[in-house]
């Protein structure tokens, strides 16, 4: 009976110890989600302006190519 009671506090310790870290695992993956976004925007606009130099280099090489 006293091994049943002492394990009471211990197990609702444990719980309430686990509800935290899932919750601060939780804000971790937000911090994630939302720094992975920013970086997904910025390699969007990098490679969207590498795409454009590439465009127009390309468009310049033709340009020579027919003689311009």
């Amino acid at each position: 009976m006293i091994c049943g009671s002492a394990k009471a506090p211990l197990l609702a310790e444990e719980s309430r110890a686990s509800s935290v870290t899932e919750w601060v695992l939780e804000r971790q993956a937000e911090k994630c989600r939302v720094t992975v976004k920013v970086n997904k925007i910025k390699a969007g606009n990098l490679r969207a302006s590498v795409l454009h130099k590439r465009c127009r280099q390309q468009q310049w090489g033709s340009v020579k190519d027919m003689g311009g």
